[in-house]
């Protein structure tokens, strides 16, 4: 009977006692435990980094040629998708854009995956009101893979005034000679 368990998930080994009529009650304080020897094979499939097969086998020999065994085995798929913490939509003044940033997520079979990052206007009314949509996916080797997003509205909240600039006003009348 083979168990599947995501990868991450794989129980620690179980540690087993042998008894034997031979070697008294353990107990009972009269006797001990048959020894127990533990083996565990793994098998990788061709291509399939985060995907095995394992095999993990108890045995125990009295001496006396009576011996018992044990087996688990585990099929560790990667299901899951790996993960990257949400954003927090945002608003800046035009002036005050931080630059998208680089991330990463967290796979349990992977471990630490380098995010894709897009960014995207959506909307622009005017040339310093626009809204900005941006994307960080990751995905694990299996093509799993999660998307985290943020709008980042860009507004005009600074305002100001157009600039005046003092130069001299042209004549009302202006005469040329030739």
């Amino acid at each position: 009977n083979i168990q599947v368990v995501e990868c991450g998930f794989l129980p620690d080994p179980a540690t087993y006692y042998a008894i034997d009529d031979c070697w008294g009650d353990p107990y009972n304080g009269d006797g001990s435990f048959v020894p127990v020897n533990k083996s565990e094979s793994i098998v990788t499939p061709p291509g399939k980094t985060y995907e095995q097969f394992i095999n993990r086998t108890w045995f125990a020999d009295d001496g006396c040629g009576n011996n018992a065994s044990y087996m688990e085995m585990y099929h560790i798929v990667d299901t899951m998708a790996p993960f990257i913490a949400p954003k927090v939509n945002s608003t800046y003044d035009c002036l005050s854009i931080p630059d998208m940033e680089d991330r990463n997520g967290t796979d349990l079979c992977e471990g630490v995956i380098v995010a894709n990052n897009t960014e995207t206007v959506l909307y622009a009314d005017c040339p310093l009101v626009e809204i900005i949509h941006r994307t960080w996916t990751v995905t694990d080797e299996q093509g799993n893979f999660y998307l985290s997003e943020e709008f980042v509205h860009v507004t005009d909240v600074v305002g100001g005034e157009l600039p005046i600039w003092n130069l001299p006003l042209p004549p009302a009348q202006l005469t040329v000679e030739i």
